[in-house]
């Protein structure tokens, strides 16, 4: 896999210690997904392809934030979330699942990609006490309008969400009744899978 070109279509230069870091990340989530029954990855390119590369798109989408802190939400094996953190160090990245072998990868993974921006916590969005980031990111949460909805609740007043998505499901089209407004939306390399930004 030509892992530079998917990145020029999401906009991202890649230096060379960001690529073996996703692709470090790939083999790990290829391991740790698997031996956790979290997910299922064929191989560490299939792990790339699917679930690490998908998150570089987060920076195809014209007003995604470079800085502040970030959330993935429901984070599973990490993927989405560490891609982010791999690009962009500006960014304050946490890895939330409220389950814990979900915890335990995102962990794992971390200790192996050693960045200082990249954390884990058990979180559950259902009761999310005081916390807020600035963006929400999130995969494959709940159904469309529940996961926006978690999403909205740990979101600050005036920040960003961005779901990655099914392409033309409706529950990702109108918004406004969550206090949502949709920015764009950016096909990923994964075919049927799309980014869209929101505004909180």
């Amino acid at each position: 896999m030509n892992i530079d070109g998917v990145a020029a279509v999401a906009g991202v230069e890649l230096g060379p210690a960001q690529r073996e870091r996703l692709l470090t990340a790939a083999e790990r989530v290829a391991v740790f997904a698997r031996a956790s029954g979290i997910s299922q990855y064929a191989s560490p390119d299939n792990a790339l392809e699917r679930a690490v590369l998908p998150g570089i798109f987060y920076f195809a989408l014209a007003d995604s934030p470079r800085s502040g802190t970030l959330v993935d939400l429901g984070a599973g094996s990490g993927a989405l979330g560490a891609a982010i953190a791999i690009i962009e160090p500006n960014l304050e990245v946490t890895l939330a699942d409220r389950a814990e072998r979900s915890y335990t990868a995102c962990e794992l993974l971390i200790r192996r990609l050693r960045l200082p921006n990249l954390t884990a916590r058990r979180f559950d969005a259902a009761a999310p006490g005081e916390d807020r980031w600035d963006v929400v990111v999130f995969r494959a949460l709940a159904r469309g309008e529940q996961a926006l909805e978690l999403a909205r609740s740990v979101v600050r007043s005036g920040g960003y969400v961005a779901a990655f998505h099914k392409e033309g499901d409706p529950a990702y089209s109108d918004v406004s009744a969550m206090g949502l407004r949709t920015l764009d939306t950016v096909p990923t390399n994964v075919p049927g899978l799309v980014v869209t930004g929101y505004s909180a």
